[in-house]
C-alpha cells in the first residue's frame, strides 16, 4: 500500500476521536489525484483542518468559531506556531536553521507526514482548547501571529 493511502486511513481514523472529543466535520474532500484532500472540523472554541497536498500533510488550528473554512488563510495557524505559543519544541516544518544533527533528524522525521502531527494534536489538544477560551484567545492570537512571522520562510525585512 502506498504511503499516502496509509496516511489517508489515519485521517479517516482521526474522524472518530475528533467526533468523540466534540468536533463536527464541516467539510471533507478526497482523496483525489495528486494525493490531495482535506477534512475541516469545528469545536466549541476552535477549528481544525487536516490537509494533504501532493502527499504532504499539514494540520492547522483556527482559534475562534468564525471564519473556519477549507480554503482561507485568515486565522489558521501551523503546529509550529502552536508549539511556540505552548512552550513546546518546534518539530514540524521548522524553517529556522537547525544546529544539531539530532534537531535536523527530528524535523525531517516529523515534517510532511500525518502521524506525528496527529500525535501532537492528540497530546496537546487540551492545551490548545484552553488557549482558545474567550478570556485567553486575544493573547493567543497575538502569540500565534508573532510566532508565524518569526518562523516564516520569508520573514519581513
Amino acid at each position: 500500500m502506498r504511503r499516502f493511502d496509509q496516511e489517508w486511513q489515519l485521517l479517516v481514523a482521526a474522524r472518530t476521536w475528533l467526533r468523540d472529543r466534540g468536533y463536527r466535520l464541516l467539510d471533507s474532500r478526497g482523496p483525489e489525484g495528486m494525493e490531495q484532500g482535506f477534512d475541516v472540523y469545528a469545536g466549541d472554541g476552535l477549528g481544525l483542518r487536516i490537509i494533504a497536498d501532493r502527499g504532504q500533510w499539514f494540520v492547522e488550528v483556527h482559534p475562534g468559531a468564525d471564519g473556519i473554512d477549507a480554503a482561507g488563510w485568515e486565522g489558521w495557524s501551523t503546529l509550529e506556531a502552536w508549539s511556540t505559543c505552548l512552550g513546546e519544541p518546534v518539530t514540524f516544518h521548522d524553517t529556522r536553521p537547525t544546529f544539531t544533527d539530532e534537531d535536523r533528524a527530528a524535523v525531517l522525521a516529523n515534517s510532511w507526514w500525518l502521524q506525528p502531527q496527529l500525535d501532537y494534536v492528540q497530546d496537546h489538544l487540551t492545551q490548545i482548547e484552553r488557549a482558545c477560551q474567550p478570556d485567553r484567545v486575544e493573547a493567543t492570537l497575538r502569540c500565534l501571529g508573532d510566532a508565524q512571522r518569526r518562523q516564516s520562510a520569508f520573514p519581513p525585512a
